[in-house]
């Protein structure tokens, strides 16, 4: 009994380091996502009264994550600003997850007495750097992987009859997860599929009434959650499903799957697990069958949509479980190997696995510095890590996963936390100065502006907003792709009559603000094509509003535009063609010149 407490108390030490780790790492990656503040905007008007809505007045569901929502409520109203709050509640998410992975032998193997082999998938887990990116970002990323990995848990404990309840809780916890991202009906019918298929194999009842229960509350909760949000915009599905899918990109997404097993070497683990899941099948090993299992559909649905914007954020689900499978294989492969030799070479292969499955993805941060161009930089740059030179091989890898990179950026797949960390903080700083732009009287809080970025920027500024690329416009998210090349989430863009007919003030692309510098002019720019000044999109305005120059284009009337900022005693220019190049022109000056720009709509 005392060995047994002395080991135990060593093991919870261990996790102890473990957790500690992953705050250390998860502080290191913290970040702020642009498209968080999507959702803190439709938490903010709700909370005001206006109702869980973008824009005043447009029902439009932008936002994939109600349960994120609801959770953040009450918490705004106690003054708890959500960009403070939601990282806490996904830090907290993390933390629980990584405590529920460690006791995964014992609630789900039945094992009463801790063994020092349950600290391998937490600490899997602990350096892993997307577990520590998707930790924070402000997106309900980590709460959706706690839930999924509660209801698996559940629904493997009642396909083992372990408890009468399991089937309830696991419908419940499947249910909260399908209120914070639609995926999780996908998730449960696997998870359903998977205890129906274990129970006929073990020549058993497949169906109980204990199962139909647990059925019928997820369905009763699902079915809610879909009949209220038709009953509140009018459709079944949210607005960000037709903005984002609309056609299957399967070789994208197996490259963003490859490129994942790339950067985290899991190709060095290949072989050993071969040899357990052969192993593992010939006995017939549920732990084994589900945690492969469950995320199998899930992996095959992210291959469908060419992967995601965002560094590996879908695969955030299935970390726990690759944890799992790998704490597995580690334990069957200790067990089987009596001998020292093969517990030394056991635990020098996991050494190896350890080195290289953080040295990648820890430098594949490092080449974004103050020269930062989006999606444009190399995310590696081993001179700022010049010791992992020396791994063996590591050059070549290093070299073979740059030139990968350069292949998902080019379609805005995968894009790295740090990338959008800066990117956050970019915008952050714009919804700021828009936000003074309207109390100094630049800008007027009713007036309309559309702009690729819909996070930060609406969020502060207050204004209504068109989103250029339909996440959160039912009508953009409907139009067909106008891109000759595909871009994840961003091959939708609005007609020019469209953005008119929505009123439309001040269309926002590329970098149009930017810092004055006097003594050097204003900015001029290599127009990509003739200048058609009668069609407004070829219309570049020009606003001095002091230390600041804001560039945009506008469906209104130049005329409107030259009154609204003589008004304001803002200085606003017009970009007439000029030698090959653009040159800004006052717009009172430039109307005079072309009076038949007075007139075009």
């Amino acid at each position: 009994m005392p060995r047994i407490r002395f080991r135990s108390f060593w093991i919870w030490l261990g996790f102890a380091a473990l957790l500690a780790l992953h705050l250390l790492h998860l502080r290191y990656y913290f970040f702020l996502t642009d498209d968080a503040f999507i959702s803190f905007r439709y938490l903010h008007n709700w909370i005001e009264g206006r109702g869980l809505v973008f824009n005043p007045g447009e029902r439009v569901e932008g936002y994939t994550n109600f349960l994120w929502i609801v959770l953040l409520a009450p918490l705004a109203r106690l003054n708890w600003a959500p960009e403070k709050a939601a990282p806490v509640l996904s830090i907290l998410s993390s933390l629980i997850t990584l405590i529920l992975v460690f006791f995964f032998p014992r609630l789900a193997r039945q094992e009463k007495e801790m063994q020092p082999g349950w600290l391998l998938a937490p600490m899997f887990l602990a350096l892993h750097r997307s577990f520590a990116v998707w930790a924070t970002s402000g997106l309900e990323t980590r709460l959706f992987t706690l839930l999924l990995f509660l209801g698996a848990l559940f629904a493997f404990r009642t396909s083992q009859n372990v408890d009468r309840r399991d089937p309830l809780w696991a419908a419940i916890f499947f249910a909260l997860a399908e209120l914070c991202r639609p995926e999780a009906v996908l998730f449960f019918a696997t998870a359903s599929s998977l205890v129906v298929g274990r129970r006929l194999w073990q020549r058993s009842q497949p169906v109980k009434r204990s199962d139909l229960a647990g059925v019928v509350v997820f369905l009763a909760i699902t079915a809610a959650h879909y009949l209220g949000r038709h009953w509140y915009y009018s459709q079944w599905l949210p607005n960000t499903f037709y903005a984002k899918v609309d056609q299957p990109w399967w070789s994208m997404g197996l490259y963003y799957l490859g490129m994942f097993v790339l950067e985290y070497s899991y190709w060095l683990m290949l072989p050993l697990l071969v040899v357990f899941l052969s192993r593992a099948l010939k006995q017939r090993n549920p732990v084994v069958g589900f945690l492969v299992g469950f995320p199998l559909p899930y992996l095959a649905y992210i291959a469908y949509l060419g992967g995601d914007h965002f560094e590996y954020r879908f695969l955030d689900p299935v970390l726990p479980f690759l944890a799992l499978l790998l704490q597995e294989c580690l334990r069957f492969l200790a067990r089987a190997g009596r001998s020292l030799i093969r517990k030394v070479l056991l635990a020098g292969f996991l050494a190896l696995f350890l080195v290289y499955s953080t040295a990648l993805p820890f430098s594949s941060g490092l080449g974004f510095g103050g020269n930062w161009i989006f999606s444009q930089n190399p995310p590696l740059d081993l001179n700022q890590a010049p010791w992992l030179k020396m791994l063996p091989g590591f050059i070549s890898l290093a070299g073979i996963y740059k030139t990968s990179y350069k292949t998902m950026t080019l379609s805005l797949v995968g894009l790295r936390a740090e990338e959008h960390r800066l990117f956050g903080q970019g915008q952050t700083r714009l919804g700021h100065l828009f936000q003074d732009f309207i109390q100094r009287g630049y800008l007027s809080p009713n007036e309309i502006i559309s702009t690729g970025a819909v996070g930060a920027l609406p969020y502060y500024s207050g204004l209504a907003t068109v989103d250029f690329f339909g996440l959160t416009d039912q009508v953009i998210a409907r139009m067909k792709p106008l891109r000759m090349t595909r871009a994840m989430f961003h091959d939708k863009i609005p007609f020019s009559f469209y953005l008119k007919d929505r009123h439309v003030d001040y269309l926002l692309l590329g970098s149009f603000l930017v810092p004055a510098r006097p003594g050097q002019g204003l900015p001029t720019f290599n127009p990509k094509h003739p200048l058609n000044l009668r069609n407004w999109p070829d219309r570049v305005y020009l606003l001095d509003l002091g230390p600041w120059l804001l560039m945009f284009q506008s469906p209104q009337n130049p005329m409107v535009l030259q009154h609204r900022f003589q008004r304001r005693g803002v200085p606003i220019y017009l970009y007439l063609p000029a030698g090959g190049r653009a040159r800004p022109v006052p717009l009172a000056q430039a109307l005079e010149r072309f009076p038949e720009l007075i007139g075009t709509p």
